[in-house]
């Protein structure tokens, strides 16, 4: 692991693996990311920075607490102490100040929220029986395995191994591995002595996809919320009270998080958090959390045209409007446009840009022009596909779906090695009986050739 120093320009600084803070004094550090990622979720809410951020710390309290973070990131983060009051603190932490003290546990992954105590995702303290909730394998016993309810503070529930697959196994170990986060149906709930009892097989691929999807959201706003607490210095869970509770609340088929992304691209603050009377300074950290953390998916903009011309400068003309197309489609950086050739006369124009509204305008005006131009030049254009968009699937939607398959062939007990070695036993099988009948037949007919000649010969001596 690299370690930190000291630059005098922070645009040399690989962002990818590295990033950058200023001190109080003006002194620019370059910082590994592996001091900082000793907290899953600080990677989503703190490293996407691409440029310098502000410490308030100076370079004499920054040398030795970057001296620290390097060991600690090394080591373990059980170096650091869990304790909050200055006598449980390590020496070296008791003289920081709270900002100081906000930084530090920022980076070596302490935070408010994230203890024994988790934060629950809704208001509701138990889930519903026949829901479908998300889980952690936190251990295995002899009959049944101990999950924790993610969604729901992390309260323990039960998956006996007759409700994990319907398939016979012969290692429930290759099914229920601790660590492993799964989807899981509440079967009971003893409401009195608080145990819960879920099955995975009664599951399906599309309710665990559903599921996944779910816990993605609740997880995306409990984090915005603890971030905005931690930020403001109020308890995290009043603000899930103010502000997340009563948008599940408003609409029954409407996520919170959606509420927060319409937040985010309409930015209308009064009419989305206005009922809810919350202070100035909370709303203008929630704005700008979400305009940080809250991004549209990547759109691909494409359209498909044909062009002809037929004149004696036909190959010129149409390679002159191809491009006066591209010209004008990457006035825009953030719309750059590319023209490819699909197979003569068709050609595509492609958008990928996070702006859907302003990607098909353009790709409707390039079209235009090149209309008009290609008509100058006495040929045509015909559109073939209209401008439209598509959703790029991105790496983890990719594996997800696999994963989504494979538990979907695992829970129906249909698996895809077995089916080929059926096959080819049957077929194995088909060539042997055809084989063993065609020798019996053979054998017959050969016996009846025999037995007509010594007829035939006695015939003869008579």
């Amino acid at each position: 692991m690299t370690s930190y120093r000291i630059i005098d320009n922070p645009e040399t600084v690989d962002y990818t693996t590295k990033c950058c803070a200023r001190t109080t004094d003006g002194i620019y550090y370059q910082i590994p990311k592996d001091f900082f990622r000793l907290h899953p979720s600080l990677v989503r809410r703190k490293l996407l920075l691409l440029e310098p951020f502000d410490v308030p710390i100076d370079s004499e309290t920054m040398n030795p607490l970057l001296l620290a973070l390097e060991k600690v990131a090394i080591l373990s983060i059980q170096a650091t102490g869990d304790g909050s009051t200055d006598e449980e603190r390590l020496p070296w932490m008791r003289n920081l100040s709270k900002k100081q003290l906000k930084f530090v546990y920022g980076c070596l992954g302490i935070t408010s929220w994230d203890g024994k105590d988790a934060i629950p995702f809704y208001e509701k303290t138990m889930p519903d029986v026949n829901e479908v909730v998300w889980v952690k394998i936190a251990r295995v016993t002899d009959a049944s395995a101990v999950v924790h309810l993610l969604e729901y503070g992390k309260k323990e529930g039960s998956i006996p191994y007759t409700e994990v697959t319907r398939k016979r196994v012969r290692s429930m170990g290759k099914l229920i591995k601790v660590g492993r986060n799964e989807a899981a149906q509440v079967q009971r709930i003893d409401r009195e002595k608080g145990y819960i009892d879920l099955s995975k097989k009664q599951v399906t691929a599309q309710e665990s996809r559903e599921c996944e999807a779910r816990f993605k959201k609740g997880n995306d706003v409990r984090s915005i919320m603890c971030h905005v607490a931690d930020i403001c210095e109020v308890p995290p869970m009043e603000l899930m009270e103010k502000i997340a509770f009563p948008l599940y609340r408003r609409t029954a088929d409407k996520h919170a998080w959606e509420w927060l992304v319409e937040l985010n691209q309409s930015k209308d603050v009064q009419g989305i958090l206005g009922p809810l009377n919350l202070p100035q300074n909370i709303i203008d950290t929630l704005m700008d959390t979400l305009t940080k953390s809250i991004r549209p998916k990547m759109l691909t903009l494409f359209a498909e045209v044909e062009i002809t011309c037929f004149e004696c400068d036909g190959v010129d003309a149409i390679r002159d409007v191809l491009i006066v197309g591209r010209t004008l489609g990457n006035k825009d950086p953030k719309l750059a446009m590319t023209v490819a050739i699909v197979g003569p006369p068709k050609y595509s124009l492609r958008i990928r840009t996070e702006f859907e509204s302003e990607g098909l305008n353009l790709l409707t005006e390039v079209i235009d022009k090149m209309k008009v131009e290609i008509a100058r030049r006495r040929g045509q254009l015909k559109v073939v596909t209209s401008p439209q968009a598509t959703v790029t699937q991105d790496k983890d939607e990719r594996i997800m779906m696999s994963k989504m398959r494979r538990k979907e062939r695992t829970n129906t007990g249909v698996s895809v090695n077995r089916l080929f070695f059926f096959c080819v036993s049957f077929l194995f099988f088909f060539i042997l009986i055809n084989y063993f009948y065609k020798v019996t037949i053979h054998r017959k007919v050969q016996t009846k050739k025999r037995n007509g000649m010594r007829v035939k010969e006695k015939k003869e001596e008579k």
